[in-house]
Parts: C-alpha cells; sequence; structure tokens
C-alpha cells in the first residue's frame, strides 16, 4: 500500500508547486485615481482621465477593448508585466486603441500633465434600432443617402474589422453634405466650437449618437469644432 501512495502524494506535490506560476489576477483598468465616468451606457463608457507626473497606477488589465484621444498634450510612461517600458508622447487629438487584455502600469511622465478621454468598448453590437428607424434608414440607403463618414473635413486615424475612427473638422459656416447616421458613433471634442443654433461644444463634450433619422447638414458656426468620432461598424 506504502508503494501506491508515492506516485499520488509526488502529483499532489507537483500541483502545489505549480499553482504559483498560474497567470495573476489584476485590477481594472478603470474605475482608479485621477480618472472620472463621463459617459456610460450598455455599448461603452468613456472616462475623463488625467495622469500626474509621479503618481503611477496598479499593474493594471483592460476589461475591453478601449481608445484614449488625447485633449492636452503630454507623456505617459508605460510598464509591462517583463519590466521593460515605453514613453508614450501624445499630442492634442492623437489616438491609441488597446485591446482588451492589455496589462501595464501607467505613469505621468510630462510637467504638465495630460489628459484624455478613454472609451471602453463594452459591445461592438451598438445601440438598440427601433423598427421604424431601422426601416428608414434602410429606405435612405436605397436612395443613395451617404453616411456619417467618409465626407469633407474627416480623416480616418485608425480601422479594423469592428470599428473606425475619424479626425473631424467642420469647415467654419459651411453647410455640410446632406446624410444619414447608419452606425453608432461617438464624439469626443477636442477643439470647441458650435454646430447651428445649438449650445456650444467645449473641450471634452462626449455626444453618443445611435443610428437615426431623418438625413440631415450640419453646419459650423462658431470655431470651428472639431471632433474624434468612434464608429461602430
Amino acid at each position: 500500500m506504502a508503494f501506491t501512495r508515492r506516485p499520488v502524494m509526488l502529483l499532489a506535490a507537483s500541483l502545489l508547486l505549480a499553482a504559483p506560476t498560474h497567470a495573476q489576477t489584476y485590477p481594472p483598468s478603470f474605475p482608479r485615481d485621477g480618472a472620472k465616468k463621463v459617459f456610460d451606457n450598455d455599448v461603452m463608457t468613456v472616462w475623463d482621465v488625467t495622469w500626474e507626473k509621479g503618481r503611477p497606477t496598479p499593474m493594471q488589465a483592460h476589461r475591453f477593448d478601449q481608445l484614449a484621444v488625447t485633449l492636452t498634450d503630454g507623456a505617459v510612461k508605460v510598464t509591462r508585466q517583463d519590466k521593460t517600458w515605453s514613453i508614450d508622447q501624445a499630442r492634442l487629438g492623437s489616438v491609441r486603441f488597446e485591446p482588451k487584455g492589455t496589462v501595464a502600469i501607467e505613469e505621468g511622465a510630462s510637467d504638465q500633465p495630460r489628459r484624455a478621454l478613454v472609451v471602453e468598448i463594452k459591445s461592438y453590437a451598438g445601440a438598440a434600432v427601433d423598427a421604424k428607424v431601422a426601416e428608414g434608414l434602410k429606405e435612405a440607403k436605397a436612395k443613395g443617402i451617404p453616411g456619417q463618414f467618409p465626407r469633407e473635413g474627416a480623416i480616418k486615424l485608425f480601422e479594423n474589422e469592428r470599428l473606425a475612427v475619424w479626425d473631424n473638422k467642420w469647415p467654419l459656416g459651411k453647410e455640410g453634405a446632406l446624410h444619414a447616421h447608419y452606425h453608432t458613433v461617438v464624439g469626443l471634442f477636442v477643439e470647441a466650437g458650435e454646430l447651428g443654433t445649438s449650445v456650444v461644444r467645449p473641450v471634452g463634450w462626449v455626444n453618443f449618437a445611435a443610428p437615426r433619422m431623418p438625413p440631415h447638414t450640419e453646419t459650423a458656426t462658431k470655431g470651428p469644432p472639431r471632433a474624434i468620432f468612434l464608429e461602430l461598424k
């Protein structure tokens, strides 16, 4: 009997030794100090984030794919699990996409703290659309009415199979082309301005829009405003 127990005891010991090598669980990127939630629904959460110099985060993991849009120039030191690091120097309007599962420590590395809007993409399915709106969009597409993007004043910054990111600046005083909103988008304003007679969009304004009707045009009356748009496909 002693002979038959020995392999079992060795197996148990080997499992105990192997346990510490399993992947470590890290806290999520958000919520955290220096980050204020400014928008939240079933599709995405947007955080207004400031990276202070000399105040590193813990080693943390992204729960979702996320996109950062810079509002204030600055640098962030990014330290990875293997202890290697790099400096991410960002300018106004620059974007950075990081996939779900990214693990790193982040720390401000410039005297002027970098500020950005960070979008956590919780669902690529987009916002729900009722039958009446869906039918209207189908009719608009059949008539050849273009979508929101591409268009004059918009530059594509990033694209993958699920989303596209556009840097859009409205020409001041010029009416834009007629278009329909076929996709879910969120506009993150990096330069203030006004569209039509509506309220001024300040820096940091978040404008989430589900697919909707009717087709329309836009005219910048002050600014002109500039926004980074994340468009779900």
